[in-house]
């Protein structure tokens, strides 16, 4: 079906100290089963070193980030789904143009034992990065 909505991004940085990304969109356009209007919200937040200042300490990345998806109502944190992902990037300078970046993600799998249903797992990740 076709959707019609809103998107919106805002960024800003704190020159030599900090750089911060938000992104929310809200799609309208399905409807449940009552025919009341489905929303489809998604937010994506990131926060990070400023690149100059991680530079100072070999560090190639520092950064925090949230993401939800695909869900009635973005801002209601305290519940997770399937399509909430949230985690810590830490990354050390190996050489001048190379990296290894450490990415701690967390998301949620449905779990019927649990009081909200899903169940929180922990990915850790090892990226090489090389730039050029």
């Amino acid at each position: 079906k076709t959707t019609n909505g809103y998107f919106g991004e805002a960024s800003f940085t704190i020159p030599g100290i900090l750089t911060a990304t938000a992104a929310f969109s809200d799609m309208l356009g399905n409807k449940d089963s009552n025919g009341k209007t489905v929303h489809d919200q998604s937010i994506y937040g990131e926060a990070g070193i400023d690149e100059n200042l991680s530079k100072k300490f070999k560090i190639a990345k520092a950064s925090l980030y949230y993401q939800q998806t695909h869900v009635d109502n973005a801002f209601k944190f305290t519940k997770q789904t399937e399509s909430t992902i949230w985690g810590y990037k830490l990354g050390y300078a190996i050489a001048e143009n190379a990296s290894l970046i450490f990415d701690w993600q967390h998301h949620y799998t449905p779990d019927s034992n649990t009081k909200s249903g899903y169940r929180r797992e922990r990915t850790v990740t090892i990226e090489t990065v090389i730039s050029f």
